[in-house]
């Protein structure tokens, strides 16, 4: 299991964990939620609305610095963000790898991840673990890239249907994006 220590406070890290009250939520719509009637979009604890779904919707890598705000609404995404720092053999390898071999790497792992339509995948939701120490696993918890059914919500791209290369495409700017970010920071 793998826990995070927020502000004092530790989580056991999911994709349902939430802290409102600081700003953080979680929009990924459960049997519960769904029950209240929580509108689809709000977060499933406050029921804040805080994302324009539909400008994420349109996969505008020009417009990726709104969706990268947009991601660090929600917890789980933020822990990856800014919260959880990558060790510096993370960045060295990342570093070490070059560009094309970046890319490479990052294209694989999408493809390894997100290939299989989710009604034909007993793992999804599981395929990307928690506590890996791999900076392309933590941009795809980060970015939701992590499993088809964060992908559709995260990025529009319906769970059952077969993935496009134009997808593949631009989730791997997506990634690139994360690792970009990480890289500068250091």
């Amino acid at each position: 299991m793998a826990v995070i220590n927020i502000g004092g406070e530790e989580y056991k890290l999911t994709c349902g964990m939430s802290d409102c009250n600081n700003n953080m939520h979680t929009f990924m719509q459960t049997r519960k939620s769904k029950a209240e009637n929580i509108e689809k979009g709000c977060c499933t604890q406050c029921k804040s609305s805080l994302v324009n779904w539909k400008r994420i919707h349109k996969n505008d890598i020009s417009d990726f610095d709104y969706t990268k705000s947009a991601l660090q609404f929600e917890m789980i995404r933020n822990v990856y963000w800014g919260i959880k720092e990558p060790s510096h053999e993370m960045i060295e390898k990342v570093r070490n790898l070059g560009y094309d071999n970046l890319t490479n790497k990052i294209e694989s792992r999408l493809k390894t991840t997100l290939k299989k339509p989710k009604k034909e995948n007993d793992w999804d939701g599981r395929q990307t673990p928690f506590d890996s120490d791999n900076l392309i696993m933590w941009g795809q918890h980060a970015t939701g890239t992590c499993c088809r059914g964060c992908l559709e919500y995260w990025h529009g791209i319906d769970a059952n249907a077969q993935m496009t290369d134009q997808n593949y495409s631009y989730l791997k700017e997506v990634l690139l994006e994360y690792v970009k970010d990480k890289l500068a920071k250091l």
